[in-house]
């Protein structure tokens, strides 16, 4: 029975013209009584479209964004999906199509299995490509369908990245360890300069998770770069797993068995490794944890070992005791944990709200230390920015970070570090929770504030006599004010068509809009008994709460002066309590410090914490300078509507200057 040709969705149409879905629609009606109407559909459900006749299509009319359709669309078409559906023969078959260069349907079969046999290819047969699984492939493989592949994607190493990539799909084979893009970017810049910080490291990957780092750190590589990948047995136990391998071959990495002394590697020996190791979804922090010991134990001096992993086991407080039989157990042992941070949101691609985060293993070298480094207890460089966002200056400085921490104790101390903070690895890990607080970007000195305060008439507009003291700056992160200092309160889902103008009977609304516009600020409300059904369980806000926002943008936040309002989500109160300690949180100051937050995670947010016999003269400094503003607000609103009024009436002849009635006050002159 002939194979049905290829056909594509319309999401593959798409996606071949380079265009977004709906222009597909829109070819599909308007051309359909055109003298080039777009292919009618060969199956109605799914509705599926013959990718030649498309192809075709595209090409004669000029349509899309892709001069290539037509050689491409075999890339988009479900000939993709039938071919990658046996990963052992796709993989073999187009690695070596690489190797021979030439497309494989111009040979016999048996002339290929002589020319690999008998070493006629750049690479001679191993366990990652055998004769035996050349010879199934070309058996059991389409050789065509390999070759229009290869073409399709302008190289046969290109179609093997296309087939590696379908396995961190939804629903392929690694999707459990599948990285989102800005994940990937981050992570392979870091892989990168580890593996450049000391290139005859062999790279070592660990399990799925360390091949899809791997995939992470490819990109990254440039022409001079000549890493070497050793393979653990374990990972061509899996057609998967040799398609991986088959793919590095393809781009013309050395790869061989990983064992120790390995006398075919062109290094000298014995080589320092570079381990690299992920596991997103492990049963227990127990069981993960117990996972990377056995990685660590194994370190040798000069090796270095990455692991990315679920921040419950390696950051959290609820794992600490399991982390400290592991890092720091009896007898004076520390693990060489050099680097360790929780990194930002969005990591995981199918992880929904999971949490990674990352560690860097580095033994020393065996090299002896100097007089000034011998004795010194070792360093761990610890990340705080789990709020950040991951664009490229802060790819580039954690990567640099991470690329120091992995070195000498001097390097550390050297470097300038920009969002992590150098500790005594000893020290570090004690903690119950594996973080640190951002370092203070400035020393505070009381007499230049006071001549600051000079300089602007503070006086003058607050009313209160300053003198210089002591700095003492006391800061809290925002989740340990929670409970104790201040109390946390989500937002209400309000549905737009309840909203309303102000009125009787209803209640002001404050969302993410009136918070980054304040002047927005009344014009929105909802009735009272709407509200008791959409959201019946709707806390008031009550005077001095502080509104605040973290998604959407940057941190934003305002103080609610009046209270009696109801809160939008996806904003949130935060309520300060009565102070209990000798420090409280002041409403103005909290507000403050959110706005001057650039991270959208609030486990990151420091706030100030005011001493209480400081709280009254912040509240009332900030009245009078509040009160101030808004009297300046109201003289330029003055000023805009006069100029407003001038303009209107002088343009229009409807107001003169009059010379003739001059107020005698305003005389120079006098009789």
């Amino acid at each position: 029975m002939p194979q049905q040709n290829p056909t594509l969705s319309m999401q593959g149409i798409a996606d071949l013209a380079q265009v977004k879905r709906p222009v597909v629609s829109v070819w599909r009606t308007r051309y359909a009584d055109s003298e080039q109407p777009f292919p009618a559909p060969v199956q109605e459900d799914p509705l599926r479209f013959d990718a030649r006749e498309v192809a075709e299509w595209l090409t004669e009319t000029g349509r899309g964004n892709n001069e290539h359709a037509t050689v491409e669309n075999p890339i988009h078409a479900d000939l993709r999906d039938r071919f990658f559906t046996d990963p052992e023969s796709a993989s073999a078959l187009l690695l070596f199509a690489e190797l021979l260069g030439e497309p494989l349907d111009e040979y016999y079969p048996e002339d290929l299995i002589r020319e690999f046999a008998e070493d006629e290819l750049p690479v001679a047969p191993d366990a990652v490509l055998s004769v035996a699984s050349v010879s199934d492939a070309l058996a059991t493989g389409d050789i065509e369908i390999a070759d229009q592949f290869a073409e399709a994607a302008f190289s046969a190493k290109n179609a093997l990245d296309l087939l590696i990539s379908s396995f961190t799909d939804r629903g392929g084979v690694w999707a459990s360890e599948a990285l989102t893009e800005q994940a990937q970017t981050l992570l392979g810049t870091v892989c990168a300069e580890l593996y450049r910080d000391a290139p005859t490291r062999r790279t070592v990957p660990a399990g799925i998770g360390g091949m899809v780092l791997v995939d992470a750190l490819l990109p990254h590589l440039t022409e001079q770069d000549t890493p070497v990948f050793s393979y653990r047995d374990s990972l061509l136990d899996t057609p998967e797993g040799r398609a991986s391998w088959r793919r590095l071959r393809a781009h013309g990495y050395y790869t061989s068995p990983y064992a120790e002394g390995d006398a075919e590697l062109p290094l000298e020996l014995p080589a320092p490794e570079l381990h690299l190791a992920a596991w997103q979804t492990p049963s227990t922090p127990d069981e993960f944890l117990s996972w990377v010991d056995d990685m660590v134990v194994a370190l040798s001096p000069g090796d270095a070992l990455v692991v990315l992993g679920p921040s419950t086991a390696m950051v959290d407080a609820a794992a600490h005791r399991s982390r400290t039989e592991f890092l720091r157990p009896r007898g004076g042992y520390l693990a060489p944990l050099r680097y360790c941070s929780e990194l930002p949101k969005g990591m995981s691609r199918f992880g929904g709200r999971r949490r990674l985060a990352l560690w860097v293993f580095a033994e020393p070298s065996s090299e002896p230390q100097t007089g000034a480094q011998a004795g010194q207890p070792p360093m761990a460089v610890v990340g705080v920015h789990s709020g950040r966002r991951a664009d490229a200056s802060f790819v580039s400085d954690l990567a640099a970070d991470v690329a120091i921490s992995a070195g000498d104790r001097e390097g550390i101390r050297a470097h300038a570090f920009r969002t992590s903070v150098a500790l005594s690895t000893e020290r570090f890990l004690t903690q119950d929770e594996f973080s640190a607080r951002t370092p203070e970007r400035s020393a505070i000195d009381g007499g230049d504030l006071l001549a600051s305060y000079w300089e602007l008439h503070g006086e003058d507009t607050t009313g209160l006599r300053m003198m210089a003291g002591t700095a003492d700056q006391v800061k809290i992160l925002f989740t340990e004010a929670i409970g104790s200092r201040a109390k946390d309160i989500t937002g209400n889902r309000v549905p737009a068509q309840a909203l309303t103008t102000p009125q009787s009977g209803a209640v002001g609304v404050i969302g993410a809009q009136e918070i980054r516009s304040p002047d927005s600020t009344g014009y929105r409300a909802i009735d009272r008994l709407v509200l008791e059904e959409v959201a019946h369980q709707a806390q008031f806000t009550e005077p001095g709460d502080v509104i605040y926002v973290a998604t959407g943008g940057p941190p934003a936040a305002i103080v609610d002066r009046t209270g009696g309002n109801v809160v939008e989500a996806p904003a949130r109160t935060l309520r300060c309590l009565p102070a209990t300690l000798g420090h409280v949180l002041v409403p103005d100051v909290v507000a403050a410090d959110i706005c001057a937050e650039d991270r959208r995670d609030r486990k990151s947010w420091q706030l100030r914490l005011v001493p209480t016999d400081q709280a009254d003269t912040v509240m009332r400094a900030t009245t009078k300078i509040r009160q101030r503003r808004d009297e300046l607000y109201e003289e330029l609103a003055r000023l805009g509507a006069l100029e407003k009024t001038l303009l209107d009436g002088l343009t229009s002849n409807a107001l003169h200057e009059d010379h003739c009635n001059t107020n005698p006050h305003d005389s120079k002159d006098t009789l």
